[in-house]
């Protein structure tokens, strides 16, 4: 099923990688100086299957004053309706049979930056 999904869904022939952008403030790094940790809301844009829209995470940021960790505190409600992947759903449901199929995912991300 694994490759059905990169094919009928992501279409990961043309489309390789998603991309989110989004900034901390210099008052929010300042405020994780070594060993800090920082609960706040960053608003960034996602660009993902062709397509971009905005997104709101609530994350935890954390340093040890040279690597910073960002996590999301609860999963973004991805749609697929936003990037044009309801066709692929679809297909995705026929291909297993089901009867139904959910068109929105919750993601989370888990990031390290040097």
């Amino acid at each position: 099923m694994t490759s059905e999904i990169r094919e009928h869904l992501f279409d990961t022939a043309n489309f390789k990688v998603a991309t989110l952008n989004a900034q901390l403030s210099a008052e929010a790094l300042s405020a994780i100086k070594q060993g800090g940790v920082l609960t706040t809301s960053v608003d960034g844009l996602l660009d993902f299957h062709g397509l971009e829209k905005p997104i709101t995470a609530n994350v935890t940021v954390m340093s040890d004053g040279k690597t910073i960790l960002a996590s999301t505190q609860q999963p973004i409600i991805v749609k697929a309706a936003d990037f044009g992947l309801d066709t692929g759903i679809e297909k995705l449901r026929e291909l297993a049979g089901l009867a139904s199929i959910g068109h929105s995912i919750p993601v989370s991300f888990n990031l390290v930056l040097k």
